[in-house]
């Protein structure tokens, strides 16, 4: 991960001073108790911060990380245009593609639609050629292996980055992520990314009354804010153009309720999902699970319903616990089987879900389920210990 987010909340003292120089009273010292009160106030905040970020673009990548598993995405190379050659700006024209490179245009196109916080997915390849879900005028020269997220990926061990802060052609703020793609004998076929719309991280913090104790920001390594919710203005600006001294401060999983399985954490964007409505398209065609009993899971397994070929409804009991009216309507669809009395005992699958183990409760018996995917929906913890000693 290239990009060092940095939490910044400035000193009420700073504050008190410029009231100072209106009224005539300046306050240098807090009293003991305010100071202990600000400083842990404050300090909850950053971890709070931190914990929402860290989510927000984990399972972001993890959706790209998903992406990079599909077969379509292995045939990818050589079906798109190259624009590194051109002279002028030349217009993405989608029709031209191969009908391999407009499948891949549609999954990319999908997955920017179902993913409010993604401004544009694209695919760079090492000749230059260029995927794109957002298909418009390219500039003349525009080759994706020079591209810094690019060249940035491809430096980075891990395989994937997130990049620095900048302003998109349509002007709006975005932060790149990107996860080289890779054939199943470790060559790099390119790289994909996202542009990650900054919009929703700054109206959450703001929603959240981030900085009601001084002044808060987010600051990639560069030093530029891009996220600022209480000073839109100082947006893709410095922090020295106005702050100098807290320049020198840059050198200085949804909490799902998880079931444990021997192999669910490392395939976890790669088949094991918690979102049927963010990763349900991915599967069109296929087999899946839904584990669950409640509303969520009875929900997300009609959800899945419109888009793979099978689902099965896995539920520990013998009756579900959820709406009886989404029961009868799932009861209904031809697609979708109940499995009942039954618990997954283990998720196989060398680089995808391939199949599950089930145990029946009643017979003791275990068998083979074979899918592509596993939907888990067995609830959420709610975090709310970073709350204690603010919210009372």
């Amino acid at each position: 991960m290239s990009i060092k987010v940095k939490f910044m909340l400035g000193f009420l003292l700073c504050i008190v001073i410029s009231a100072g120089a209106v009224s005539g009273i300046s306050f240098w010292k807090m009293s003991d108790t305010n100071l202990t009160l600000y400083n842990q106030d404050s300090s909850n905040q950053l971890r709070l911060a931190d914990i929402y970020l860290r989510d927000f673009f984990a399972s972001r990548m993890e959706k790209l990380r998903y992406l990079a598993t599909l077969p379509d995405l292995q045939e990818s190379p050589g079906q798109f245009p190259n624009f590194s050659a051109t002279t002028s700006a030349t217009n993405y024209d989608t029709a031209a593609l191969t009908p391999k490179g407009r499948e891949i245009f549609q999954l990319l196109q999908e997955l920017q639609k179902t993913s409010p916080d993604f401004a544009e997915v694209y695919i760079g390849f090492p000749d230059g050629s260029y995927a794109t879900s957002l298909p418009g005028s390219i500039p003349a020269g525009f080759n994706t292996s020079q591209r810094p997220w690019y060249k940035q990926n491809l430096a980075t061990p891990e395989g994937f980055s997130i990049g620095s802060a900048y302003q998109s052609l349509t002007g709006e703020v975005v932060v790149p992520i990107s996860l080289r793609l890779t054939s199943p004998k470790g060559e790099t076929l390119g790289v994909i990314g996202a542009d990650i719309s900054i919009k929703n991280i700054d109206a959450m913090f703001k929603s959240m009354n981030f900085g009601r104790t001084g002044y808060f920001a987010i600051v990639d390594n560069t030093g530029r804010m891009f996220c600022s919710p209480r000073n839109p203005a100082h947006l893709m600006q410095s922090i020295d153009a106005f702050a100098p001294e807290l320049k020198a401060m840059l050198g200085q999983k949804m909490n799902v309720a998880v079931i444990s399985y021997d192999n669910e954490e490392r395939l976890t964007g790669a088949g094991v999902s918690y979102c049927a409505t963010c990763d349900g398209m991915f599967f069109r065609g296929r087999d899946v699970a839904v584990v669950g009993g409640g509303s969520t899971a009875l929900q997300d397994a009609e959800f899945l319903s419109d888009y793979c070929r099978k689902v099965y409804l896995i539920h520990r009991r013998d009756e579900f616990r959820g709406e009886e009216n989404i029961v009868k309507r799932l009861e209904e669809k031809e697609n979708v089987e109940f499995i009942l009395s039954t618990t997954v005992r283990d998720i196989i699958g060398d680089q995808t879900v391939e199949r599950l183990i089930l145990n029946n409760k009643k017979t003791g018996k275990e068998y083979k389920l074979e899918v592509s995917g596993i939907f888990i929906a067995v609830g959420h913890i709610p975090q709310n210990e970073i709350f204690a000693g603010i919210v009372r």
